[in-house]
């Protein structure tokens, strides 16, 4: 017998997200973007129909690493998550003229 697993969500009120983590490089960068832009319009996690212009802060964004190229065995370095997260920086300026906040975490870093 399959079990399937059931989520009971009202599709008239937005899921509440309470922090994003990225653990890797997403295949489809426009898309994590979108959602992540569209998260980090709201304080509280909650898509809304527009911008809260009075947002202080947004909600938690916790990143693995920073690196903007790795090494590859194809000879030259890939991108790496880094510049994903450069991309989102530039793009959540644009729409919202102010900094995303984020937290690198999960490797050593100098201490400033």
């Amino acid at each position: 017998m399959e079990k399937r697993l059931s989520l009971n969500v009202d599709k008239n009120s937005p899921i509440q997200i309470d922090a994003v983590f990225i653990l890797n490089n997403p295949t489809n960068w426009e898309a994590g973007i979108q959602i992540i832009t569209d998260l980090c319009s709201t304080e509280n996690g909650k898509i809304g129909k527009i911008f809260d212009d009075k947002l202080q802060k947004n909600i938690p964004i916790y990143i693995v690493s920073d690196d903007l190229l790795k090494a590859s065995t194809f000879g030259l370095s890939r991108l790496d998550i880094g510049s994903f997260v450069t991309s989102l920086k530039s793009v959540y300026h644009k729409l919202y003229n102010r900094e995303i906040d984020l937290e690198i975490c999960g490797k050593p870093r100098k201490v400033n």
